[in-house]
C-alpha cells in the first residue's frame, strides 16, 4: 500500500479543532514524497511551506547532505493518507 503525504496549515487545523471553521476551508497541499519516519524534523519544500504560509516556530541546528546546517522549523501537520 502506497503512502500521499499531504501538509496541513496547522492554525487553521486548530480553528476546525476549535469549531471556527469548515474542514474543507483549511488550505493543504498534497505531496508525492518519502516520508521518514525516524526524522527528527522532516524537511518540507520551501515552496509548500510559502503556499501554506506556514508559522515559523524557531531555528535549530540540522544535519544536511552539505554538512550542518541551521534551518527554520515551522509549524505544520504531515498526514499520510492512503492512495
Amino acid at each position: 500500500m502506497s503512502r500521499q503525504p499531504s501538509i496541513i496549515q496547522s492554525n487553521e487545523y486548530l480553528e476546525y479543532v476549535q469549531g471556527k471553521r469548515g474542514l474543507e476551508s483549511i488550505r493543504k497541499v498534497d505531496l508525492k514524497a518519502l516520508v521518514d519516519t525516524g526524522a527528527t524534523f522532516p524537511a518540507l519544500p520551501k515552496d509548500k511551506v510559502d503556499e501554506l504560509n506556514l508559522p515559523i516556530s524557531g531555528e535549530a541546528e540540522a544535519e544536511v547532505v552539505a554538512g550542518k546546517e541551521r534551518v527554520k522549523l515551522v509549524l505544520a501537520i504531515v498526514h499520510n493518507s492512503s492512495d
